[in-house]
């Protein structure tokens, strides 16, 4: 799943189905069945504002949630409660 960090980075619109988005924000890219999955791409390709709202959010993403920083430190928290 790490290829979803990279584009959320890279501030690249995203349309991902359940499985690829899980462990991330889904308010920052489309999560979309397989089934709708085409009609998701044709409505961001499209769709200027929905491209740079997606972007937008993605890269606050990336800055806010997906630091290493923050990642270690949360999970150094988590096994610090195992102990």
């Amino acid at each position: 799943n790490v290829k979803l960090a990279k584009y959320f980075a890279h501030q690249l619109p995203v349309v991902t189905t359940p499985f690829g988005a899980r462990g991330f924000p889904t308010d920052a890219c489309i999560v979309d069945d397989i089934d709708s999955f085409g009609d998701a791409l044709v409505e961001v390709a499209a769709n200027e504002r929905v491209r740079t709202a997606l972007s937008s959010k993605a890269r606050t993403v990336a800055e806010t949630q997906l630091r290493w920083q923050q990642i270690s430190e949360e999970l150094f928290e988590q096994l610090r409660s195992l102990i």
